[in-house]
């Protein structure tokens, strides 16, 4: 780790992911400098994870956690469960990354803060499924008003708090339930409170219990972490070397700060976190894997995280949608072909019982007349229930 004695240092500073040369974000601006990336974001972490202060520092937006209501607990209350709050944050990172982007941040406030959150993990998949519906809806629009507002989120950032347990029950029941609705990003917080074994074998211990689960997270595939930094960024010193696989780095091991420090010669803005011996700069590469994050989300991996929501997340969705959509057309018009064919037997039953009064049973004719009469209602009552259910389930995916 990096210790810092003053302005008058020798220690090496690192420059800020806002002055690395990305060449993925290079490109962008020569390809298309006015037309900004967007890219949406879902963070779920439990209080006291570190969620609020690693957006401080990725955003370097300082006034990010004062921005937020501090709720005062009141002890006649502590046994009400707290509902989830969903907010909602839209920002603009163009000057903070020298390239055109704008960030929208969807921030499950209370998640996994009750003593009950079985749930927690059905209403963040019916708030994923939400956006997918308005996004085929609009889709689906004759008359469109322009360019689809994609709600989607494109990556969730779930955050781990450091332990030699890895993930809970209540992780593993949450991941689950979105694996097939977002792309999945597991970040270990406040990794400066474990030495590099115990940092070594919490990561294990989380890679186990994912496979072990099937659950599935983002997969990265071949990417080195040399197609996200240019040679200038790295150093012989750094973490991992350019030619390491970035699957190796999940989870992410992050070290975040509230504190700023002003470059004393380039003037840019650090964050530092303070220690008995030293001090530790959070963008420095040597320190935590979160400049290594920070350049994939902004950088390498916008529109890869964008194409696998939209090719593969959202396309089995539509497919899916769809075959449920002509299933119950298809439903309804084999009952609607049961109920007139039924009808048409009554009629019938009708006519042959004037013509053939004297040769059948008026009680035969009124018992097969009875039970037609019968299937007819139970036929109804089956499209009824058919019918309130495809109505119940399009209320829920409707939930904000």
């Amino acid at each position: 780790m990096t210790t810092i004695h003053g302005v008058g240092s020798a220690a090496r500073f690192p420059r800020p992911i806002s002055t690395h040369t990305i060449d993925a974000i290079q490109l962008r601006q020569k390809k298309n400098a006015k037309k900004p990336e967007h890219l949406c974001l879902l963070i779920l972490g439990e209080r006291g994870s570190g969620r609020s202060t690693f957006l401080a520092n990725l955003c370097n937006y300082p006034d990010y956690t004062q921005s937020q209501a501090v709720e005062v607990c009141d002890p006649r209350r502590s046994h009400i469960a707290q509902k989830l709050k969903i907010i909602k944050k839209h920002l603009d990172l163009s000057s903070h990354i020298n390239a055109p982007m704008i960030l929208d941040l969807v921030i499950m406030e209370g998640f996994g803060d009750n003593f009950d959150n079985s749930g927690t993990s059905a209403t963040i998949s019916a708030y994923l499924n939400t956006q997918f519906e308005n996004y085929l809806a609009e889709e689906e629009k004759i008359h469109r008003t322009g360019i689809i507002e994609d709600t989607r989120p494109h990556a969730c950032l779930y955050f781990i708090k450091p332990n030699m347990r890895g993930l809970n029950d209540f992780d593993i029941e949450v991941l689950k339930k979105i694996q097939k609705q977002v792309n999945i990003i597991p970040i270990l917080t406040k990794a400066d409170i474990l030495s590099q074994p115990e940092l070594v074998s919490n990561k294990e211990i989380i890679k186990r219990q994912l496979r072990d689960n099937n659950i599935e997270i983002y997969d990265f595939g071949n990417d080195r972490i040399g197609d996200v930094f240019s040679y200038n960024d790295m150093h012989p010193f750094d973490k991992y070397t350019r030619s390491q696989n970035i699957n190796e780095m999940v989870p992410f091991a992050t070290t975040c700060s509230k504190l700023k420090y002003v470059h004393p010669w380039t003037a840019e803005t650090l964050h530092i976190r303070k220690y008995s011996w030293g001090e530790l700069i959070v963008e420095d590469f040597s320190n935590s894997e979160f400049a290594y994050l920070k350049g994939i989300l902004f950088g390498s991996h916008v529109q890869e995280l964008r194409n696998f929501t939209q090719n593969v997340l959202y396309e089995t969705f539509r497919a899916r949608k769809l075959l449920e959509r002509r299933s119950a057309i298809v439903e309804s018009n084999s009952i609607q072909q049961d109920i007139h064919h039924s009808m048409h037997r009554i009629v019938g039953l009708h006519f042959k019982q004037s013509d053939n009064s004297s040769k059948l049973s008026p009680n035969k004719l009124i018992d097969e007349k009875d039970q037609l009469l019968l299937d007819y209602e139970r036929k109804l009552r089956d499209l009824e229930t058919r019918l309130n259910s495809e109505q119940s389930k399009s209320t829920m995916s409707s939930i904000p």
